[in-house]
């Protein structure tokens, strides 16, 4: 999966898209760049994306988005092996003001 961040601030998605990590809403792949919908409300300054599961932080104050895999607790959501397909606000991050991102394979930093 690949994500990109032109300066305007919305978020790009495609490639292999079988665990939701490309945030459109369903587990398809894309084979071009599409905007991410559920996003396109925000302002997005920072993203980063692992093998299955794909993060944004949006301004002014950090909030962190996820999406993707969650089999292994890399979203952050505390319910392993489960699944989103759109971007969820990581919600024990809301009172932080997170400026970077980083995901590994099944891990994120």
């Amino acid at each position: 999966n690949n994500l990109a961040l032109p300066p305007a601030g919305r978020v790009f998605a495609w490639g292999w898209g079988q665990h939701g990590q490309l945030g459109h809403g369903d587990a398809e792949d894309r084979f071009a760049p599409e905007p991410i919908a559920a996003l396109a409300h925000l302002r997005v300054v920072a993203i980063g994306c692992g093998d299955r599961h794909s993060f944004a932080v949006a301004a002014p104050r950090g909030a962190v988005y996820a999406w993707g895999s969650n089999e292994f607790g890399q979203l952050g959501f505390g319910a392993p092996k489960t699944v989103a397909t759109s971007p969820a606000l990581l919600a024990p991050l809301a009172a932080l003001h997170i400026v970077a991102i980083s995901s590994g394979d099944k891990h994120t930093a």
